[in-house]
């Protein structure tokens, strides 16, 4: 049996927890949210979890979801090989460079620059 999105985002929030020093760093500016909103994401309704779509979400090879609880959101992108990337973790760019490059955002950048 598979597991739904919401328990494999609410993972993701706990697991981010502990390897992520840099979201629990008292007096940090970067991140001084992050603890909050992944203690806000112990537990998902399923209801809280929206796919992004349309253009261009469509365009991307992953999915990207919005994640709520009561006053706290975060976005997601999700690929096929359950890679998770927290693309607002305001305590780090990693996962969205990671995303980036992936994407090949600089390249849709380019084009639309230039057209």
């Amino acid at each position: 049996m598979t597991r739904s999105l919401e328990k494999i985002f609410a993972s993701f929030f706990t697991n981010r927890a502990k390897s992520n020093p840099l979201v629990i760093q008292e007096g940090i500016l970067p991140g001084w949210l992050e603890e909050a909103r992944i203690k806000a994401f112990d537990e998902i309704p399923e209801e809280n979890v929206t796919l992004k779509k349309g253009l261009p979400w469509d365009l991307l090879t992953g999915k990207v979801y919005e994640v709520f609880q009561m006053y706290v959101t975060a976005i997601l992108a999700l690929y096929s090989d359950e890679t998770i990337l927290w693309l607002d973790d305001h305590s780090s760019n990693s996962d969205y460079e990671v995303f980036m490059r992936r994407e090949n955002l600089l390249s849709w950048y380019l084009t639309a620059k230039i057209n």
